[in-house]
């Protein structure tokens, strides 16, 4: 009769869970006026996405690398981009290690957006370090700059890409990937 017991036990928790469930659904439920605005909203965030790509220019402002899906947008693309939305740019170094007894620098900053009233629209983060692959071999303090101007260019793709929901249209730092044969592979 035990058995008999947690049979029971077990049905009464889960009817339990199945009302919990049900009236957390029934919070979120999507009614014909939400769905109508949620489908007006989405396309008008595919039409801003694809207006915006057909105002870039391929190989100058985005680029498809081959094995990657989506193109992947450079630095002219995210300028662009932040113009096209009359937004400026300011930049925050997040940090920055100059480790000259290893050999090793690296920045790290912060790409923010900002509209005619001040107003922080987008914000995106962009890293570089000498240990990336690229520039594994090479004398760090000769390329410095390069790591910086680097840094500061991923963190404004990221923030551009933020923007007019660009993810599904762009990739980011495809052109710092090395390719292989057997596809594309991270070179860092």
């Amino acid at each position: 009769d035990l058995t008999i017991i947690n049979k029971d036990k077990e049905q009464q928790e889960a009817e339990a869970l199945k009302a919990t469930v049900a009236q957390e659904q029934e919070g979120l439920s999507i009614n014909n006026k939400n769905a109508v605005l949620i489908k007006d909203s989405l396309e008008k965030l595919n039409t801003i996405a694809e207006t915006i790509k057909a105002a870039l220019i391929e190989g100058l402002d985005y680029g498809v690398i081959p094995g990657v899906k989506k193109p992947s947008l450079f630095k002219p693309g995210a300028e662009k981009i932040a113009l096209m939305y009359g937004l400026t740019q300011q930049y925050e170094l997040l940090e920055q290690v100059r480790d000259r007894e290893n050999g090793i620098i690296l920045y790290r900053f912060k790409a923010m957006l900002f509209n005619s009233q001040n107003k922080q629209i987008a914000e995106g983060y962009g890293f570089c370090t000498s240990e990336e692959k690229k520039y594994k071999n090479q004398n760090c303090f000769d390329i410095e700059n390069t790591l910086m101007k680097m840094a500061k260019k991923r963190a404004l793709v990221d923030a551009a890409i933020s923007i007019g929901v660009l993810s599904q249209v762009f990739t980011q730092d495809v052109e710092d990937m090395k390719l292989t044969a057997a596809g594309a592979e991270l070179g860092r």
